[in-house]
């Protein structure tokens, strides 16, 4: 079975693990290790009941977990996802989620001109003519030898809101010139594991992504992903997730039920919380998730819901805070929220946090 195993001590490094511990790892059976440095551990193959062997044999292991499946879970609406279509010369729309934050009114004073986001997600269609002049580069965690392109559609969906550009055609992305880089986890189907997770974040990490949009989740607790998350805080690096579509309390998934991250839940175009939208108190804020419009593979639009699409509406105001402040770190962002977000009537704390994001209290404060 795929494991995950995270060690006491340093025994990892970018450069790789120290022979004798190869020698140990091989001895007790493990195959195809691959070292994660960002938490101090190893993804490898464990044959069944060995696990105790391998605490026996090597105390400075601190936990052996599942290397967990990750799967997209999208929100259909009304059982099907329409093309929006292509759009003529001049025909350019700002998305209902882009105008309720209030992105569109403070351009004027910031773009996100040059900050570096990551979107760890399916990828990203690098030929779309909405986002290509943004694309700055990438890695693909799944075929390191293939380009980040997106044969998914989400991670797509998900770097249009944030960063689709200003060009007289199709949408515009809350952070119109940010340097967008693709981070591509997820496979055709919307699957990943939770060790690419923690690589795509280690990538971030070591090349130096401001916000970083992870639009995926799990509703397990793993220490191995607490542990990238850790990392990727105290580097500086800001961490933005969806809350999740469980539509329940207290079901906010990880990474975004941990305190490094700012979790986003969704709410529809009439400030109501989204049904599907998790509950709990580790959501931070909400932000536009339903019936969201944006860029798409093979050069298109669609609309799409989900706390996915809420959470880049996050990330691209945090981008758009960035270019007039790039040393905000986490705290400072979620200090900024807790003053200038619009608590929505009807809503408990559980729901919508601080409230729905609003860019204009942010950067025009009367």
């Amino acid at each position: 079975m795929e494991k995950i195993i995270l060690f006491r001590v340093p025994v990892i490094s970018r450069y790789g693990m120290a022979s004798p511990l190869v020698k140990l790892l091989t001895r007790s059976g493990v195959k195809k290790i691959q070292p994660l440095p960002v938490i101090n551990g190893i993804a490898c193959n464990i044959p069944k009941g060995m696990e105790d062997k391998i605490f026996r044999d090597m105390p400075d292991v601190l936990a052996v977990e599942d290397n967990v499946r990750i799967k997209l879970r999208p929100v259909k609406i009304d059982g099907k996802w329409p093309y929006f279509g292509t759009f003529d010369e001049g025909d350019q729309l700002i998305p209902w989620g882009i105008a309720k934050i209030g992105a569109h009114k403070v351009w004027e004073v910031s773009r996100g001109k040059k900050i570096k986001v990551a979107v760890i997600d399916s990828g990203v269609d690098l030929d779309h003519p909405d986002l290509r002049g943004n694309i700055k580069g990438g890695v693909n965690i799944l075929e390191p030898a293939e380009k980040p392109d997106d044969d998914n559609g989400h991670g797509t969906h998900v770097a249009g809101t944030i960063a689709a550009e200003d060009n007289n055609k199709g949408v515009i992305g809350a952070a119109p010139t940010v340097n967008l880089y693709a981070v591509k986890v997820l496979d055709r189907s919307g699957e990943g594991s939770l060790v690419d997770i923690i690589k795509g974040l280690e990538w971030c990490i070591n090349n130096g992504m401001q916000v970083v949009n992870l639009s995926v989740g799990t509703d397990t607790d793993k220490l191995s992903l607490r542990k990238a998350v850790q990392k990727a805080a105290e580097r500086g690096v800001i961490l933005v997730a969806a809350a999740g579509n469980d539509g329940t309390n207290n079901s906010v998934d990880y990474p975004g039920a941990y305190p490094e991250v700012i979790a986003v839940g969704a709410i529809d175009k009439r400030g109501r919380i989204s049904s599907f939208s998790s509950r709990g108190p580790e959501v931070t804020v909400v932000a536009p998730g339903s019936e969201v419009y944006s860029t798409f593979i093979h050069q298109s639009y669609q609309r799409q819901s989900g706390t996915s699409m809420a959470a880049p509406h996050v990330t691209g105001l945090i981008s758009l805070m960035l270019e007039l402040n790039p040393r905000l770190k986490l705290p400072q962002v979620m200090q900024v929220f807790k003053n200038t977000c619009r608590r929505l009537p009807g809503l408990s704390a559980e729901e919508q946090g601080y409230g729905l994001i609003n860019a204009e209290k942010i950067f025009f404060r009367h």
